[in-house]
């Protein structure tokens, strides 16, 4: 503890002398593990550079054991331990076996309600609260993916804080902002539409992008919002959200889609850009061996259990990996005990995989992913090219965004059978263009000016110094539907161009009418 108190307090000497120490807070509430991992790890870099982090965690999901941060300087925590009988409708295992059948209707329901359950456990944590208020912090952190975090802020009267986003950047993400999203090229969020949209493709994406604002944005934020106006009346989510000093998105700017966006929107993909650690001996001699031509990775992340996967989903895999018996493939799966491929050589299977590190190897040829943010994020980075196999959320959306970039392609995994991954492997492993296409985003994304990192520590800093100055922001956010989207004016040019036919067919029928009546007139005399 003294050891941990003296490097704290060195830090904060070295930051007197050369800046300003800021007083940080971010909200990680332990739900969604890459969540999780993704603010922990921020907390993580703020902390190592000088300034005083502190966090708030209160905990919806037991099973996840880890904080998310690991730097010995965050020294103040504050948590929310569920207590026996909170959050009833939230259920893990529950929500494990019904992940592969993507999320319809009545999963986002229940999604939602535990979630607004979840909130108002939150805001009436009335000691944390006071504690966390009394705290004065310079700034708070928070992700988009919990948006109690702006209840939060509100409750603690915090006037500077920070947006961040694991995901990608999205249209509706825009909006909120005040950049009106380009529907013809923009797809709308969790569609599988690319920038390049026929007629019948961009009527789907601006339905998709219309239904989500009138009816699946209330499904999945009414819950929250409304548990957090229950103690704050007047709370409008949106609004507090335009209100951002910045917002981090966890996106490539030479992968993800372009949009139109603020100077308030930051990219931060790959921070954590060291050198790759030397791999262990258990995966190095199966690597080295002069029996393995090349390996592939085979890894669903953090929050897609490989070993939930229905049956012919693994029995595909396993089958079609031993049709490659010079390649070895390394699967992270959560339950090695079961026996799963115990009797095929060239899987490896492990709890636990040195995702990175392997993915820098010179003999990786190819990465199985279920098309995570992340996961998108450190092939690019490293240039391996990809094999998806989708789940739910924004995993559709991303594999149709790597096919897009020609990194790699997707598998649907309820039509999935043994011929189809041996046809993807050997068209993957074999056509040149898919390692080509990966290898020239990564040297694009490695000679990048200004990192990542020392960027998001430069622009907390700004934010903890200033806030939201107003001078970034657009003034689509204060704009009601009509104005934002030049409704009125529409309206009005039409009225005009109306009003104006009507007045030529008037003056064209009294013409006509005078003409008439005069040739009559001629005619009688």
């Amino acid at each position: 503890m003294v050891k941990v108190q003296l490097t704290a307090f060195l830090l904060l000497a070295l930051l007197a002398v050369n800046g300003t120490a800021f007083k940080i807070l971010f909200f990680i509430p332990l739900f969604g593990i890459s969540h999780v991992n993704f603010s922990g790890r921020l907390a993580d870099f703020i902390a190592q550079a000088g300034h005083e982090v502190a966090v708030y965690q209160p905990v919806l999901d037991e099973t996840i054991k880890s904080k998310g941060f690991k730097s010995l300087n965050i020294t103040k925590y504050f948590t929310l331990p569920r207590n026996p009988g909170d959050y009833s409708t939230y259920n893990r295992e529950e929500f494990d076996k019904t992940i592969w059948n993507g999320m319809d209707l009545s999963m986002m329901k229940k999604f939602s309600q535990f979630r607004g359950e979840f909130c108002e456990g939150i805001m009436n944590d009335k000691k944390n609260i006071a504690a966390l208020k009394a705290e004065n912090f310079d700034l708070v952190v928070t992700e988009w993916f919990e948006p109690c975090g702006f209840g939060l802020i509100e409750a603690i009267g915090a006037k500077k804080f920070v947006t961040t986003s694991s995901g990608n950047l999205f249209p509706s993400y825009l909006a909120v902002f005040g950049v009106k999203p380009h529907h013809s090229y923009s797809p709308a969020v969790m569609s599988t539409m690319t920038e390049k949209m026929g007629f019948l493709d961009r009527v789907k994406s601006f339905t998709t992008y219309i239904s989500f604002n009138l009816i699946m944005k209330d499904i999945l934020m009414g819950s929250i919002t409304r548990a957090i106006q229950r103690n704050h009346p007047d709370f409008h989510l949106e609004t507090k959200i335009s209100k951002s000093a910045f917002v981090f998105v966890n996106s490539e700017d030479h992968v993800g889609f372009i949009h139109p966006r603020t100077p308030k929107m930051i990219s931060i993909p790959n921070m954590d850009n060291a050198k790759p650690k030397p791999l262990p001996a258990k995966y190095a001699d199966i690597i080295e061996s002069p029996k393995t031509r090349g390996i592939v990775l085979f890894s669903f992340g953090s929050v897609v259990q490989a070993y939930t996967m229905p049956a012919h989903v693994k029995t595909a895999f396993l089958e079609a990996f031993i049709e490659f018996p010079d390649i070895t493939f390394f699967w992270k799966y959560e339950k090695p005990e079961d026996g799963t491929a115990a009797d095929i050589p060239n899987v490896f299977i492990d709890k636990w995989l040195p995702q990175r590190d392997l993915l820098h190897h010179p003999k990786m040829l190819a990465f199985i992913t279920h098309g995570g943010q992340n996961s998108l994020n450190e092939a690019a980075a490293t240039g391996v090219p990809l094999l998806a196999l989708p789940v739910f959320a924004d995993q559709p959306m991303n594999t149709a965004l790597l096919t897009y970039r020609g990194m790699g392609f997707g598998l649907d995994h309820k039509t999935l059978t043994k011929e189809k991954v041996v046809e993807a492997l050997q068209e993957i492993l074999n056509n040149k263009k898919y390692k080509e296409k990966a290898q020239v985003i990564s040297r694009m994304i490695q000679a990048r000016p200004l990192s990542t990192k020392e960027s998001f520590i430069k622009h907390i800093e700004f934010a903890a110094e200033f806030g939201d100055t107003g001078t970034l922001s657009a003034e689509g956010a204060n704009q009601n539907v009509f104005v934002f989207y030049s409704l009125d004016v529409i309206g009005f040019l039409l009225a005009v161009v109306i009003l104006v036919v009507l007045l030529l067919k008037w003056v064209v029928v009294s013409v006509v009418r005078l003409v008439k009546s005069k040739l009559v007139k001629t005619k009688k005399e």
